[in-house]
């Protein structure tokens, strides 16, 4: 009664502890909450810093990822962050708002995409690191349950991607050269493994009452086909994630590896899952189609700095015959002399 029928909004009805009537994880209000009661900002200037900062800093977090897991590539780098700020400034103009761009998180309110998403990037940067350490194993954690407790959808790509590098490590396991890449390998596996157990512990305080004391789903089953998010800029936007994911898959730099095969899992996901999904679950497949989209940063950036490589050794022929060219008639007339 104390709920419904304000179904929307805010209300003073806290539901799964917050006070909204739908599944919220709670981070991102109590960063709110936590500005605002330093008495430094106002409630509603901390309001727009959580919103705002997590947009600005998803290209550099794009940078990090991709320079760091691509061996060092600065240009890919570049052309990851790049990719990154067209399509979350540009927003509805390449994709359906759905969260992630300025448009959806500005106008339409997905208000917490944004923080959940940077923080999966920071944790992706720690999980992929080649020898994990204790201080990884216990930053991944801490990151990782920091991305659970901010948005939902950002924790169940997570779960993709741990998968995905389970796979690996034990691909790379299996094919480990000596004894001491072997250990190297198991020790990475068993790390990756028990991390996320740990991140689990770490928000159980949240998940554990809540999941207890829900008696029924918190959201209503909504299906929309993927092929009517389609517009022609996203068409061009995968050819491009495809070219770079080929470019990579024929050089293999770096640790990529898990990364694009996370991609390909979550585009499976989104292809597949809606028709083998039970029609009572509300599973809007659609609320990921974002996250995938801007994943594809990293491969997108593949593309743009081949593309660019591509120009500049092209711009250098072109100026070799005018230097040459030119060097000719000095060059003659020193021998005359």
């Amino acid at each position: 009664q104390s709920i419904f029928p304000d179904t929307f909004g805010w209300t003073n009805a806290y539901f799964a502890g917050m006070p909204l009537p739908n599944f919220y994880p709670p981070l991102f209000f109590w960063l709110v909450s936590l500005l605002h009661h330093t008495g430094l900002v106002s409630f509603a200037a901390a309001f727009k810093l959580v919103v705002a900062v997590p947009l600005i800093l998803i290209p550099l977090a794009f940078w990090l990822v991709t320079y760091v897991h691509s061996g060092k590539n600065h240009a890919t780098a570049v052309g990851a962050a790049i990719a990154s700020a067209t399509i979350y400034s540009l927003g509805e103009v390449i994709q359906p708002n759905n969260g992630l761009d300025m448009s959806s998180t500005l106008l339409d309110g997905f208000y917490t995409q944004p923080l959940g998403f940077v923080l999966m990037l920071l944790w992706i940067l720690v999980y992929l690191l080649p020898r994990q350490r204790l201080w990884t194993f216990g930053c991944a954690a801490v990151l990782l349950s920091l991305t659970v407790l901010a948005n939902f959808f950002n924790a169940i790509t997570a779960n993709i991607f741990i998968a995905a590098v389970l796979v690996w490590d034990i691909s790379k396991w299996a094919r480990a050269a000596n004894l001491e890449e072997r250990k190297q390998q198991q020790s990475n596996f068993l790390l990756h493994l028990l991390s996320p157990l740990l991140a689990l512990a770490l928000c159980a305080f949240w998940i554990a009452p809540m999941l207890s004391s829900y008696e029924y789903l918190v959201t209503r089953p909504l299906v929309r086909p993927l092929i009517s998010l389609m517009t022609t800029p996203l068409w061009s936007w995968y050819f491009l994630a495809v070219i770079g994911a080929l470019i990579w898959w024929r050089h293999r730099s770096g640790r990529l590896g898990p990364y694009l095969t996370t991609c390909l899992v979550l585009f499976l996901a989104l292809l597949f899952a809606g028709s083998f999904a039970p029609a009572w679950f509300p599973l809007q497949v659609f609320r990921f189609f974002s996250t995938f989209n801007f994943l594809l940063c990293v491969p997108v950036g593949i593309s743009l700095a081949h593309v660019a490589e591509l120009f500049l050794e092209k711009r250098k022929r072109w100026a070799s015959p005018s230097q040459n060219t030119a060097a000719a008639p000095s060059f003659g007339k020193q021998v005359a002399v």
